[in-house]
């Protein structure tokens, strides 16, 4: 009732283009020979205790199923993602195989609606079938084998390789038993049929005409799947019209051929002896009972005139004046509202919502797009250019925060999983750049002389000298104070792990390496593990009355309370140089040492950037 009085831009109502697959509707072959609404009311309703997706794909599958299967708009407003396929189609694959290996376990069994309508039960294929977005949105086909190879004698398989066959050699159309099944059959064989009796009776055979299939009939398309069904269109298909027109005790075709073939017509009394025995009997009861009512009233016709009027005649009236008409007559105090329709949309509306679907859409793309390039090791060396993904997704972010739409439905957790991604390519960015700028310190940390000094100049000696070199090393320094920085960053961001080891090992040679550490920021670890380095812009200062010492930021110019803890240690820096101690100059020079475990140095052979000191022994007192 509804769908007859919506008229598109006229009338009490309108719609959009998008419903336009939901008008096609007859109400009557809706209640007996709609195929889908039997599949899903005789199948997926009874084996619903049986689907388990998760919560997200539940929604998802249930609104494809209804909406978004019925065109190509409403497949974009509504796709079926990879994940959400194979949950579906793990189900379809527990209830639809003719022939399961397990049999589900039900009380009543699984019906046979799910068998005999074509549903998808090869996983695989199903989910092929069934995936209408990875990357991007893809056509959705439910009947591919519809439509044959575009060559003779190739035949494509469900997972979209192609074989060539020869039906001079048998066995090369078992090909696709390896390669989840037949998808489509080659032109010169353009029939796909509906029984498995191919391959082992394990897959559909293709023919060149239906009349060769062994049950003549064409595979069918599922129903519950189809874009358009002909019942919508008030169409009935063969078997349904078959159906219609034979009782259950005589052969369809046959009722159909003697149809019409009647060339005598019968007379009455053959009508009558035909007629069975309890209606013929039923219709004389009931002529009996009509000439005896009718008898009755003709006698008694003045007592009914008179019981009439006592109850419906001037008497009964003359009462209901008495009585008060007004409130007896009076209208209803609350006729029936009809609620109005909203006021049509303008053009210029309409436009801004598809903008805002298609801005929606195009963020959610962009973030699966991200996330199958990875979620970590997307820059993992320097140079690091933009990539393709990160560019569309601020694209995509920046059209949906335009227009308004960050806390629309599903656009936060988007969001937040968009910002998590970009923070992570940053750091992983940052990282690498900070590594590249870190590793030619090596040769300059805690070096001499890094300035070519004038021939016999006592370059060291002289005050243009010691602030050259120290300015070299202060600007290396700074930057193994960056790469500190980017090592913690990248932690907290989820960066790659072999990248962020590979750089705090980069880390602690070039700290090794110092010669000198800076002495305003050198603080005591608090559980006792040596010394730490507080962070960059940190600096340790001392009273100049007392010598008490406390913390300053450089940045901020506020003073910490004297004897203030230093910072948590999660963010002091490590400067444990174990590792990295100088070489032993005796162990070099003779691979010997007259100090043995006493000394203090590394017995191994120098390496370029090592630094060699003489043994020391201590005296035991």
């Amino acid at each position: 009732d509804a769908v007859a009085t919506v008229v598109h831009l006229d009338g009490p109502g309108y719609y959009d283009s998008l419903c336009e697959p939901f008008l096609y509707f007859n109400q009557s072959l809706c209640e007996t020979d709609y195929r889908d609404a039997e599949v899903f009311c005789d199948c997926l309703c009874p084996m619903m205790a049986l689907f388990e997706p998760t919560s997200e794909c539940e929604e998802e599958v249930m609104q494809f199923l209804m909406l978004g299967r019925r065109s190509p708009e409403l497949a974009m407003l509504y796709p079926m993602s990879s994940d959400c396929a194979e949950d579906l189609c793990s189900w379809l694959e527990l209830i639809a195989d003719p022939n399961p290996a397990e049999i589900p376990e039900t009380s009543f069994g699984v019906p046979n609606a799910c068998h005999v309508n074509g549903l998808p039960f090869r996983l695989e294929r199903c989910e092929r079938m069934m995936t209408t977005v990875t990357s991007e949105y893809l056509d959705y086909d439910p009947c591919p084998w519809q439509t044959p190879s575009s060559e003779d004698d190739v035949l494509e398989c469900s997972d979209a390789t192609t074989h060539i066959v020869s039906i001079l050699e048998a066995d090369s159309w078992v090909v696709c038993a390896d390669h989840d099944y037949r998808w489509t059959c080659p032109s010169n064989y353009p029939v796909m049929c509906a029984g498995l009796h191919c391959d082992g009776s394990t897959d559909h055979c293709c023919q060149t005409s239906v009349s060769r299939c062994d049950e003549e009939e064409e595979r069918m398309c599922p129903p519950m799947l189809m874009v358009d069904v002909p019942e919508w269109h008030g169409l009935l298909t063969p078997a349904a019209t078959i159906k219609r027109l034979t009782s259950t005790t005589v052969d369809p075709l046959q009722a159909v051929e003697e149809e019409g073939t009647s060339t005598t017509p019968e007379t009455i009394v053959e009508w009558v002896d035909s007629l069975p025995l309890a209606i013929v009997i039923g219709v004389g009861l009931g002529c009996f009972i009509i000439c005896a009512g009718s008898l009755v009233f003709y006698i008694f016709r003045e007592h009914f005139r008179f019981v009439s009027n006592s109850l419906v005649g001037a008497p009964k009236m003359l009462q209901v004046v008495w009585a008060d008409p007004v409130h007896i007559w009076k209208a209803s105090p609350h006729p029936d509202e009809y609620p109005k329709l909203p006021p049509m949309k303008t053009a210029e509306e309409i436009r801004q919502e598809r903008l805002d679907l298609e801005a929606n859409a195009g963020l959610k793309k962009a973030v699966e797009a991200a996330y199958l390039r990875g979620r970590r090791s997307l820059c993992t060396h320097w140079p690091c250019p933009a990539l393709l993904e990160e560019e569309t997704l601020l694209s995509a972010m920046e059209t949906v925060k335009t227009r308004s739409l960050d806390l629309h439905g599903e656009n936060p957790i988007l969001f937040t999983r968009a910002k998590s991604w970009l923070v992570t390519l940053r750091a992983e960015r940052d990282l690498s750049r900070a590594v590249h700028e870190a590793e030619p310190c090596l040769k300059t940390v805690g070096a001499w002389k890094n300035i070519p000094a004038p021939p016999g100049v006592p370059w060291l000696s002289t005050m243009g000298g010691q602030q050259q070199e120290g300015q070299v090393r202060s600007e290396a320094w700074g930057k193994v104070e960056a790469l500190s920085v980017a090592i913690r960053t990248a932690k907290e961001s989820g960066a790659e792990e072999p990248l962020i080891k590979s750089s705090s090992i980069l880390l602690a040679e070039l700290i090794a390496r110092q010669r000198e550490l800076p002495q305003d920021r050198c603080v005591l670890d608090p559980d006792g593990e040596g010394i730490k380095l507080l962070p960059q812009g940190h600096v340790r200062a001392l009273k100049g009355d007392t010598g008490q010492s406390y913390l300053y930021h450089e940045e901020t110019r506020v003073a910490g309370e004297v004897d203030e803890p230093p910072p948590p240690k999660e963010i002091l820096d490590d400067v444990n140089v174990d590792a990295k101690r100088p070489i032993c100059a005796d162990f070099a020079k003779g691979r010997k040492c007259r100090g043995g475990r006493s000394c203090p140095w590394r017995h191994q052979k120098p390496q370029a950037g090592d630094s060699i000191r003489e043994c020391i022994i201590r005296r035991e007192e």
